[in-house]
């Protein structure tokens, strides 16, 4: 059983078209908690990634906060509220340091039309459904210890090893209390699956993650984010 991997935008458009992308934007650094997008913003650009990782977090109306989705380089972030003229749905925070080219809207819905974008954006908004689809799946179809190492699993897949991740973060992509991700996160440490350090996870058996059952852990909760 394995993560299936999707190459994000820059996998779709080809890289002859994805430095076209490039250069018509500005370079800008980022760093470990930078807000490069804000959720309620008006889309005024779309951001693609070069370097680094970043965290897709929404707040619902009732305050509560949602990790939706880890992105990094080779993605394209921020299209959707551009497109559809509407404020962003979601911010992304970087969780570490990185690079992206800032592209202006009128640019990018130009480049759009030249380019033939649609078909890619289309096909990389389908991986992005899909993904989001074997999240549900876990979130319905596993305990709390097998979401906690499936999520890790997913994550890591996407930024690495060593995912810049909080107890508090998990909690918000499992929709689990952060005693009961403290407890599962416990669990996979034991069994030699991870390590965790200051602000950060490390995967050391990537394998064996989405294999793992917690049949000899006992972990309290709801199933619900405190």
């Amino acid at each position: 059983m394995e993560v299936i991997l999707f190459g994000g935008f820059r996998a779709h458009v080809g890289e002859e078209v994805w430095a076209r992308l490039l250069a018509s934007g500005t370079a800008t650094r980022f760093y470990w908690g930078d807000v490069l997008l804000s959720q309620g913003e008006q889309g005024t650009h779309v951001l693609l990634l070069t370097e680094g990782s970043v965290k897709v977090m929404q707040v619902e109306p009732s305050g509560r906060e949602l990790l939706l989705a880890v992105r990094s380089a080779g993605e394209i972030l921020g299209e959707f509220a551009v497109l559809e003229q509407k404020a962003r749905r979601a911010s992304a925070i970087a969780i570490d340091h990185g690079m992206a080219f800032a592209l202006p809207a009128p640019q990018f819905t130009r480049l759009m039309s030249e380019l033939d974008l649609s078909r890619a954006l289309c096909l990389n908004t389908l991986d992005r459904y899909r993904e989001n689809e074997r999240f549900l799946a876990d979130l319905a179809d596993y305990g709390p210890g097998e979401r906690v190492a499936r999520c890790i699993a997913r994550l890591s897949a996407v930024s690495g090893p060593l995912l810049p991740l909080t107890h508090e973060d998990l909690a918000k992509a499992t929709c689990l209390s952060r005693s009961t991700v403290s407890l599962g996160l416990s669990a996979l440490k034991k069994d030699g699956l991870l390590a965790t350090e200051y602000g950060c996870i490390r995967v050391l058996k990537p394998g064996r993650l989405l294999s793992w059952r917690a049949s000899r852990t006992r972990l309290s909760g709801d199933g619900h984010s405190s």
